[in-house]
């Protein structure tokens, strides 16, 4: 199936997906944290005055874990989380307001562990900046290619018959282009197989109502 016998509305179709996931990459608002535990270790520590003990500091940033030592430090647990969740409030007022001096609807704090800031104006701007082979970061997902278009270039489908007519398996490729919002063009393939067997052997199980009585209305 080429482009040319691809319906215009489901274009359409994709081409609005595209931009709807194109907006929200550019509006999305969230606080980034380069180790979130270890900082909150720091904070607690800043704030109360106490050493938190190594077993302390394992348990809950999961290098080991123990339910029994979860459960016997609950109270403990407790309190290092309602000093510690101090910290989103505290980030996410730096973020709005950054965001708000700029004029955007969108934007990416990035804290690092010694508390320091970094604001991006999207999403885009900040794996640009902190890409460095981590997959949470780097632009390696599809969403982080497609621009404010998507098009159905051709699907290709290779699939297998037996005497019968049956279908028995099936390989599809679809193939979109799009223009991501630096202008450069790229090419997306889906793949997916299929094998089907065992035609006629599937039974299906009739109800157990479980001696139940139908109701009957006589109004």
């Amino acid at each position: 199936i080429s482009k040319d016998q691809v319906p215009a509305l489901v274009n359409a179709g994709l081409n609005l997906a595209a931009y709807a996931m194109s907006e929200s990459l550019a509006t999305s608002t969230y606080v980034e944290w380069e180790d979130y535990n270890q900082m909150a270790f720091a904070y607690y520590e800043e704030q109360t005055g106490e050493t938190l003990s190594q077993d302390f500091r394992d348990q809950y940033d999961g290098e080991s874990y123990d339910e029994d030592w979860w459960e016997n430090n609950r109270i403990a647990i407790e309190r290092f989380d309602e000093v510690t969740g101090e910290l989103y409030g505290k980030y996410y007022d730096i973020l709005e307001e950054k965001r708000e001096a700029a004029g955007l609807q969108g934007g990416i704090l990035y804290v690092g562990v010694d508390g320091s800031v970094a604001f991006y104006p999207d999403v885009y701007a900040y794996k640009d900046a902190c890409g460095s082979g981590d997959s949470s970061v780097d632009l390696d997902s599809i969403e982080d290619f497609i621009g404010e278009d998507l098009t159905l270039k051709n699907v290709h489908y290779t699939f297998s018959i037996n005497k019968a007519g049956q279908l028995t398996a099936n390989h599809c490729t679809l193939s979109f282009e799009t223009t991501d919002r630096q202008g450069q063009l790229h090419e997306l393939s889906f793949q997916a197989d299929a094998v089907l067997k065992d035609y006629g052997t599937t039974t299906v199980r009739p109800l157990d109502v479980g001696g139940r009585t139908p109701f009957r209305y006589d109004g």
